[in-house]
């Protein structure tokens, strides 16, 4: 064979081993490649270690307790549920004694004025058993500065046993003269007294109002 011969028969084999070894190369970078996807589906990172799978950090105590605190109320907002409806308590307040001797007398009184009186009282008191609760919802859904704590705690007490009344079951319906009998009797008894304790604690809050 010549020498030409020979290196035709030479880049042949040549080209046969290159065609080989590129095909080889060509397997071996898909075997890399769908390894690497296998490891990034498995949770791998790419150097080959875990892939990091810790939950993000959760809120300091600090935080989560400045997320949780209460927010104070203000001596002003507070100062204006009493404002709201002291007006009308006063009025109650002052008139009680002489509603109640009045009452004693209304049946037996044929006068008009005095019957229409005697069952104004009547509703005045109504209303304030209505008007006391509201009070008592509104002052219990705020948390008070530590310095008006007590005020509060006494004026929620106070409302509450005046709300907490059976008035109307007790004594009849508005626009009537109350019952004569032993248990209205009680009824408005004790609510005389709590309106004894109202007027010191409307009284306590004449500096914020």
């Amino acid at each position: 064979m010549g020498v030409g011969g020979y290196d035709e028969a030479r880049r042949a084999d040549l080209r046969a081993g290159y065609g080989s070894a590129v095909k080889w190369v060509t397997k071996a970078q898909g075997l890399v490649v769908a390894a690497a996807l296998v490891a990034g589906c498995s949770g791998e990172s790419s150097d080959g270690g875990e892939a990091d799978s810790t939950p993000s950090a959760s809120a300091s105590p600090q935080e989560q307790e400045t997320t949780d605190e209460v927010e104070t109320a203000t001596p002003e907002q507070l100062a204006s549920i009493i404002a709201g409806g002291q007006s009308d308590w006063r009025a109650v307040i002052d008139t009680a004694s002489g509603c109640r001797l009045l009452w004693t007398t209304a049946y037996r009184n044929t006068d008009p004025a005095v019957d229409l009186e005697a069952k104004s009282c009547y509703m005045r008191e109504i209303v304030l058993n209505s008007t006391s609760g509201d009070a008592l919802y509104e002052m219990e859904a705020l948390t008070p500065p530590e310095s008006m704590e007590d005020l509060v705690s006494e004026t929620e007490a106070v409302l509450r046993e005046i709300s907490t009344a059976d008035l109307e079951p007790d004594c009849g319906p508005p626009l009537e003269l109350p019952a004569t009998s032993t248990r209205c009797n009680q009824t408005l008894g004790e609510l005389y007294v709590a309106y004894l304790d109202l007027e010191e604690a409307l009284d306590s809050w004449t500096p914020y109002l």
